[in-house]
């Protein structure tokens, strides 16, 4: 039998974690509208974060390969927003992850991955997040609305894209709402 060295361990690890994070982005997705599912998605899901827990231990001369990269942030995006359920009352949520935060989230990712992504498909996606957003969170989570709204890149071309997309979206929307002065002194 050969003899296991570090580095092959390390690269099996890495084989696995590539594995199980193309298998919880499916599974993930399939789980919508299939809850009973749900027990075999959460053993997924926990298998991946323990995967990247023991190769983050793993010392590799280099950071993890860009395609492993990316599926971790694909997979971190789609875990968020698969899982995400409208808040149906003012209750405070433990553990609750905003739309808004979300969308940000997935504006930021498609940003970095700008030359594997179409810029109008991808600004569409975001302004239709945001416009759900604001309709779902406009009283209860101003803050991460309003980082939504201001989002913007650093190149004007794209942000003349964006501004096409989100004006389309949220042509006939009431914009977000800002606290009442009065509700703001008594906090």
């Amino acid at each position: 039998m050969a003899e296991q060295t570090p580095n092959v361990r390390a690269e099996v690890d890495l084989m696995i974690l590539d594995y199980l994070v193309c298998l919880a982005v499916s599974r993930l997705i399939a789980m919508i509208g299939n809850p009973e599912i749900c027990p075999d998605v959460e053993w997924l899901v926990e298998s991946v974060e323990t995967f990247r827990w023991i190769i983050e231990g793993h010392q590799f001369e280099s950071a993890l390969p860009w395609d492993l990269d990316l599926k971790l942030r694909v997979f971190h995006i789609v875990n968020l927003y698969c899982r995400y359920e409208a808040p149906r009352d003012r209750r405070p949520l433990p553990n609750f992850t905003p739309l808004s935060h979300i969308a940000v989230e997935f504006m930021q990712f498609c940003h970095t991955s700008i030359e594997n992504v179409s810029k109008k498909r991808w600004f569409d996606l975001g302004a239709h997040l945001m416009a759900h957003a604001i309709l779902e969170e406009r009283d209860r989570f101003p803050e991460h609305l309003r980082r939504l709204c201001s989002w913007t890149t650093n190149d004007d071309e794209l942000n003349a894209y964006w501004e096409v997309s989100r004006g389309m979206f949220l042509e006939h929307m009431p914009p977000p709402t800002a606290p009442q002065p009065q509700q703001a002194e008594k906090s």
